[in-house]
């Protein structure tokens, strides 16, 4: 059946799936109401990447191949894989069928280009082969680290985090490696921006890297309305919602008869007495009437963190008038704008600022990534991929002139801004004469520069 929706879909819409036009460019008055949200966007890419597939509407199926004869929807359950070829332009079209909590389904196609076209020159593979090394080191109840290795020993690095400071400063260094440790807030996210300098021939280079470190406790999952003291009718099945859709619920059931002791659920730890959540549990009471129901959960976020438990809930289940059925608040879609600020100016006016310039990304979700650059004749300097979430602010204390660029995580370019060196203004001195050719003997009182 789900072959079937897909060769349907694909006669419909064959002439977009291989278009130019399979895909707009970003248009900042857009809403998103995509329920699939795919990262990296729709693009061409210079080297092979993992695209990752989320919804929180229903479950994802895929298909990535054209022969629709031999293939068969596949189950999304982790990133995949889009390679590349050296020296050739592979084109992959994804499709997603969403099949939805209401079993409504719904489909969509996605295009991706890998070209990797682009040779290596012998001068740049040499230079290639002295560029910045850098690597984040986690290990377990040990604190992060980044470890930079240069090719020479006069270097700079600079953490900050979320500001940019130009332009930075090359000071020798005892070592070609340099280890930073990361000082984690408890509960907190952790931004952290390193700046790594070095002199690659006759330019001064700058990597720009941004981490991002969660060290918070998810909130606890939901039951929406299923309380204590309520009834359910027999067969009748239990929905639990995370409070983010990457979180994993475990969930504690049981039932007693009226003459035996209850009791809460066991700690999160204990094994053997949490399942895994990953679909609506179906209540089949052993006792009708005479028996008592208990329900907990909680949540592991991404981070491994652990939640607090949501409940415990005591009910029953029983098929007899005036059972409850179970509900949830509809939250409203938010429909924002996308856009940057800069200073409170929109980016798209490319504004001119001095000394210190704040960005602001407003609208835009989670999974969506940007990059800056700037390059003139004695410098170049470029970032990693960065959420378009916060503010970053941006410190000229040279007397050079830069132009930021920021650009999408597809490489389409969002807008730019000049950062100017500080204006230093004249002193003023107060002169007071009457050596002035004037038809009065009146003394006049004015002000010149002081130098």
């Amino acid at each position: 059946m789900k072959k079937i929706i897909i060769i349907l879909f694909l006669i419909i819409t064959h002439q977009f799936l291989y278009g130019i036009h399979s895909y707009d460019t970003l248009d900042y008055q857009s809403i998103s109401v995509d329920p699939v949200t795919w990262n990296p966007l729709p693009g061409i890419y210079g080297e092979s990447i993992f695209l990752s597939l989320k919804s929180e509407y229903g479950k994802i199926y895929y298909l990535m191949d054209d022969d629709l004869a031999i293939s068969e929807p596949i189950e999304y359950r982790s990133p995949l894989y889009l390679k590349g070829d050296p020296n050739y332009i592979k084109e992959y079209t994804i499709i997603v069928m969403l099949e939805r909590l209401d079993k409504k389904v719904e489909l969509f196609a996605k295009s991706y280009k890998i070209d990797m076209t682009q040779k290596l020159s012998s001068s740049q593979v040499e230079t290639s082969e002295k560029k910045l090394k850098s690597e984040l080191v986690t290990e377990a109840n040990q604190t992060p680290k980044l470890v930079y290795k240069f090719h020479q020993k006069k270097y700079t690095l600079q953490q900050t985090e979320r500001e940019i400071i130009l332009p930075p400063v090359l000071k020798q260094q005892k070592a070609i490696s340099q280890e930073i440790p990361i000082d984690l807030k408890d509960n907190q996210i952790t931004d952290v921006m390193i700046a790594a300098s070095y002199q690659k021939d006759e330019k001064l280079m700058t990597q720009y890297d941004f981490y991002q470190f969660d060290d918070q406790k998810p909130n606890p999952p939901s039951f929406g309305s299923l309380y204590w003291g309520q009834t359910y009718k027999q067969n009748y099945k239990i929905t639990i919602k995370p409070d983010k859709p990457t979180d994993k619920i475990y969930y504690w059931l049981r039932e007693w008869q009226e003459d035996q002791l209850m009791f809460g659920p066991p700690k999160q730890n204990a094994p053997g007495y949490w399942q895994t959540y990953d679909h609506p549990i179906e209540l089949i009471s052993q006792y009708g009437v005479k028996g008592t129901f208990g329900i907990a959960a909680f949540s592991i976020g991404n981070n491994n963190q652990i939640s607090d438990i949501a409940g415990p809930f005591y009910f029953k289940v029983t098929d007899v008038n005036g059972s409850f059925e179970q509900s949830f608040e509809e939250e409203p879609q938010k429909v924002t704008k996308r856009y940057i600020l800069v200073n409170n100016r929109p980016i798209q006016e490319k504004p001119v600022f001095y000394q210190q310039a704040e960005m602001v990304f407003q609208g835009f979700n989670e999974e969506e990534m940007f990059y800056f650059s700037y390059e003139d004749k004695f410098q170049e300097g470029k970032s990693n991929l960065i959420p378009c979430q916060g503010s970053f602010t941006f410190q000229n204390k040279s007397s050079n002139f830069y132009e930021i660029n920021i650009y999408y995580s597809t490489g389409e370019k969002l807008g730019s801004f000049q950062l100017n060196p500080t204006i230093t203004l004249p002193q003023i001195k107060n002169y007071k004469s009457n050596f002035l050719e004037s038809s009065t003997d009146i003394i006049y009182d004015f002000y010149m520069p002081k130098h």
